[in-house]
């Protein structure tokens, strides 16, 4: 009867390949995890539109329930945009990296 073993080549089957291997896969796992909490972060796009005049600037702020508006507790978020960015009448505000 003829057996043929495979032997490891240099280079592979080794303790330094395993760990490679390891450290390879926590990448990959660690890429997995910061491109999905990435894709969790929200987008929110506004158009204002109605506004009298182009001149001073508008704010914009968010608040999670009305008790914390009525409260004057500060907003989660805000943003202070120029109205001279007005185009064809309509103010157009993006927000990025919301808690969704």
């Amino acid at each position: 009867m003829l057996a043929i073993r495979k032997t490891p080549q240099s280079g592979y089957g080794g303790d330094a390949d395993k760990k490679k291997d390891k450290m390879m896969r926590h990448l990959l796992l660690l890429a997995v995890v910061v491109l999905s909490c990435s894709s969790l972060a929200q987008q929110l796009h506004i158009e204002v539109t109605g506004l009298r005049s182009e001149k001073g600037n508008l704010r914009i702020a968010f608040y999670n329930t009305a008790e914390s508006f009525d409260n004057d507790q500060p907003a989660l978020f805000n943003k202070t945009v120029s109205k001279s960015n007005i185009k064809n009448g309509v103010l157009k505000v993006s927000f990025s990296g919301l808690a969704p």
